[in-house]
């Protein structure tokens, strides 16, 4: 699976649960822009939503360590989910270059 998994992990595992029950080699792979993980902003900014979320005004300053925290939660219970299931689990960073970035996933197995 390649995706950014931004979704909620119980119903991302459900369906990567189906695939392994039906004895597929799972791999997920989660491709994040530098900004959404390291979130570098200082200026009040609007982020606009995507999939139907609404847009909103936002000192970041005073959000980066509560978003920053969420977003290691989120992708360790994924990680953690995925182990316990056998898949292997890697984070992508838009920044890394493709070839680093496949021979890391291959590196896994």
């Amino acid at each position: 699976m390649l995706s950014d998994l931004f979704a909620d992990a119980d119903s991302l595992l459900l369906g990567l649960k189906r695939l392994r029950h039906q004895k597929h080699d799972v791999r997920v792979w989660q491709i994040v822009d530098p900004a959404e993980e390291d979130f570098p902003f200082d200026d009040p900014t609007l982020f606009h939503g995507l999939e139907g979320w609404a847009d909103l005004p936002v000192e970041p300053r005073l959000l980066r360590a509560a978003y920053q925290r969420e977003f290691e939660a989120h992708r360790e219970s994924l990680r953690r989910k995925c182990r316990d299931l056998s898949m292997e689990f890697q984070t992508l960073r838009t920044d890394m270059p493709v070839e680093i970035a496949v021979k890391k996933c291959l590196a896994g197995r």
